[in-house]
């Protein structure tokens, strides 16, 4: 061996232990980077593919793309680089450059930088070569993927992000690329996302008419996942709280008298900020999701209920006002004018129309006691007594004129409209938030086994 050494790179010793090594492994007798190092072409290489991600730089939820910065590692056997360590001073490890030695070609097949697919070149990395031929190429990773994004249960969402590694152009009869887990793995943390685990898993492929005479041909790949959780805190103090309020303080509208016009002004206010709400979970979602949000669900019911809310409450102006169509139809029917009138008023805890003729009857007499109408006052005092007088009795009429007595109804049912209206728009709204809220419990929440869907896919 010793004679072999001067031969080949003679006796320079000013040089390192480390160079004598590397001058004897690349003056080697048929050593190219050119060709596979095995020794009996019809061996595979296997190629032990490691990625450690440190830092995510971002997420673009919108585009679906994800930036991480990554610490990748492969390893493989180089049956060429392998040499004796006494006759190198106990040398057993050197630094090789990936322009001098054979590199793998690994491909990341979703990566969606311009230069970026292939993670292994000539220009980055250094290989570590061991005195039995294990090569070990250690560089840093900064690229951008494609991230398919799950909306359904934003913003109490986990995504799945993966990384597809697939030998360039390498059939499994020449390279077999596996997975390995990093036992070093640290808890990556940013200010929207927890990293909660990584998942490895490793597969075969089958592409058609890959060469002529081969209508078949099996290669192999390996996927990493990055296993990410939402913080929901800034989506349900910013989203879910002012639009649930936004909607219930547009139905609280109704409580305002019937003749107030600020009804209008105030429900309008509250669509328009809906709307701005629903503009920004636009903005923050792709818009090639193949499955709905929940929360955009959401906001869509409370819009709609804020909608109806305007016309509504027109409606029940112009009755207050004087659009008496839908009182004197009411008043045809016996059972429905006692019910909206007299009971309704009662369920509701609201002034029935006897209670407003009979306070009608008070500012009345109170306003026109000096004028001496004994006839009226005895009228009054007959009616108070009798506590359950008809709509039609003649009391009433001596009391009231038609138009005042219409006003009173109009009042009356326009009011008992806007709380039974109310309870609706209530019991509604909470139907919408206990089924939200039930859907939500269906989350699923954290797999650490869907990586395998995507070779599955």
């Amino acid at each position: 061996m010793s004679n072999l050494f001067n031969t080949v790179i003679g006796a320079d010793f000013s040089r390192n232990a480390e160079g004598r090594v590397r001058d004897y492994l690349l003056s080697r007798v048929n050593y190219s980077p050119r060709d596979r190092p095995v020794l009996d072409s019809r061996d595979s290489i296997h190629i032990s593919v490691v990625l450690r991600p440190y830092s995510m730089l971002d997420l673009n939820e919108r585009d679906e793309l994800i930036t991480t910065s990554s610490w990748l590692t492969m390893g493989w056997r180089d049956e060429s680089l392998t040499w004796d360590p006494k006759d190198f001073n106990n040398t057993d490890l050197v630094v090789m450059y990936t322009d001098e030695i054979w590199i793998p070609s690994v491909v990341l097949t979703n990566s969606l930088d311009r230069d970026g697919s292939a993670i292994a070149s000539s220009l980055r990395g250094i290989v570590l070569v061991t005195s039995d031929g294990d090569a070990l190429l250690g560089e840093t990773l900064v690229q951008s993927t494609h991230c398919p994004i799950s909306v359904r249960y934003f913003p109490l969402d986990s995504q799945v992000c993966p990384f597809h590694f697939v030998p360039g152009n390498q059939l499994d009869e020449h390279l077999i690329i596996t997975t390995d887990v990093a036992s070093d793995l640290q808890h990556l943390r940013t200010s929207e996302w927890d990293l909660v685990g990584v998942s490895y898993h490793n597969g075969y492929g089958e592409t058609p008419n890959y060469v002529t005479n081969r209508p078949w041909s099996n290669f192999t790949f390996s996927t990493t996942c990055l296993h990410l959780q939402r913080h929901p805190m800034y989506y349900i103090s910013t989203l879910i709280v002012p639009s649930t309020l936004l909607c219930i303080l547009s139905m609280v509208t109704f409580l305002a008298p019937p003749d107030c016009g600020e009804r209008i002004s105030l429900s309008v206010s509250m669509v328009l900020g809906l709307t701005v709400f629903q503009l920004l979970v636009a903005d923050t979602l792709p818009t090639a999701s193949k499955e709905g949000s929940l929360l955009s669900s959401y906001l869509n019911a409370n819009f709609i209920l804020t909608c109806l809310v305007v016309p509504l409450s027109v409606t029940n102006i112009n009755i207050a006002n004087g659009d008496t169509t839908i009182v004197k139809k009411l008043m045809n029917n016996i059972f429905l004018q006692n019910l909206f009138l007299e009971y309704f008023p009662r369920i509701l805890k609201v002034p029935s129309l006897r209670e407003r003729i009979k306070s009608e009857r008070e500012d009345d007499k109170a306003g026109n006691e000096p004028c001496g109408n004994n006839d009226v006052g005895k009228s009054k005092s007959v009616t108070d007594e009798r506590g359950d007088v008809p709509f039609d009795n003649s009391a009433l009429r001596e009391t009231l004129t038609t138009s005042e007595k219409r006003r009173l109804q109009t009042r009356t049912f326009s009011v008992v409209v806007d709380r039974l209206v109310l309870i609706v728009f209530l019991a509604v709204f909470v139907v919408i938030a206990v089924v939200t809220v039930y859907r939500y419990s269906m989350n699923p929440g954290m797999n650490l086994n869907s990586c395998k869907e995507f070779i599955e896919g």
